[in-house]
């Protein structure tokens, strides 16, 4: 443990600023000999200690006899608390990224809700099994705050130090309300444009939906509610899998391609074929509660408070991402 600040915490719950003479002086006497006076093992130690410091300050006028004595009576600490231990991998990070003497930052995450999504997410991997874990992320879409950061299913499982929120992973069908959005804006397609949910070849690549059951003719509505692949991927066809790549590379959203010499991204990108970070994505999804602008996440309050102020980069136009989101609100839960 190191800084004032920190011992407070500890000691006494509550910051420096209102710690009383008693508690002033405990910690005035700590470092002499700190684990030899720590309160919570040698609390007889600690309070002789503690009661020498405070009869100084009586000599020396900087405290009265009676301000002394009250002191002095103050009940000692007798157990040191934990730090706590909310968002590790984004107080990490933020730590490291620390300029110059800068020694507090305020972060956007609100620890309540951190708590709760940190035990959701312990339950769900717990749930999927011994080497499995999770992660979730909650933004508030005016200012890009980042309102909760659950990079693992705990730091006690396997790969629990692991921020999954940073890592590429394949988004699998997350991608294709994009797709869709992007569909609309070009003029490809609209919600009520017919199209078919049924075997079928594109190039050498022939995509199944996950059940390996075909819907037939259906809506572009109907195959984005129920994620139905095939229909995805021939959006994806008309608008062109590198022009969709470098959409999303224009508004500062990297997919990254397996590792196979391909260059060409390939219709698999409607179907995960392409890695991408869970951060980037939930870029993407505020996006569409925004207008189709991508703006950065704001991971401290000073960013929060710039993003709506900042014009961000378009991704689709207005009408476009409310279409979308539109039918997504229709999606099963």
């Amino acid at each position: 443990m190191e800084g004032v600040r920190a011992a407070s915490l500890s000691y006494f719950g509550h910051e420096p600023e209102s710690l009383t003479i008693g508690e002033q002086a405990l910690l005035i006497a700590l470092p002499q000999a700190p684990e030899a006076r720590r309160p919570d093992r040698n609390p007889k130690a600690a309070m002789t200690a503690r009661n020498a410091v405070l009869l100084r300050l009586q000599d020396k006028g900087a405290i009265t006899p009676a301000v002394a004595q009250e002191a002095m009576e103050e009940p000692l600490v007798t157990r040191r608390a934990a730090f706590p231990a909310l968002a590790w991998h984004v107080a990490g990070r933020l730590a490291r990224q620390v300029r110059g003497l800068e020694a507090t930052v305020i972060t956007t995450i609100d620890a309540p809700l951190q708590a709760r999504l940190e035990a959701l997410a312990r339950q769900t991997a717990v749930a999927q099994g011994l080497n499995s874990s999770a992660a979730i992320m909650v933004i508030d879409i005016k200012t890009r705050a980042v309102r909760a950061s659950v990079g693992s299913g705990g730091l006690d499982r396997a790969g629990g130090w692991i921020d999954m929120m940073q890592r590429v992973r394949s988004p699998g069908s997350s991608l294709k309300p994009f797709i869709y959005g992007i569909g609309f804006e070009d003029g490809v397609i609209a919600p009520e444009t017919r199209l078919m949910d049924a075997p079928t070849r594109f190039g050498d690549y022939q995509p199944e939906n996950f059940d390996r059951v075909f819907h037939g003719d259906v809506s572009a509505k109907e195959a984005l509610v129920n994620s139905l692949n095939v229909p995805a991927v021939a959006v994806l066809n008309r608008i062109g899998a590198e022009g969709f790549s470098s959409r999303l590379d224009g508004a500062g959203i990297h997919l990254i391609r397996p590792k196979a010499g391909l260059k060409d991204a390939g219709l698999a990108l409607a179907l995960g074929g392409a890695g991408i970070k869970l951060s980037d994505l939930a870029s993407l999804y505020a996006a569409l509660g925004d207008n189709g602008v991508v703006k950065p996440l704001a991971w401290t309050e000073t960013e929060a408070r710039l993003r709506p102020y900042q014009p961000g980069s378009r991704l689709m136009t207005a009408e476009a991402a409310q279409k979308t989101l539109a039918i997504l609100r229709e999606t099963p839960a």
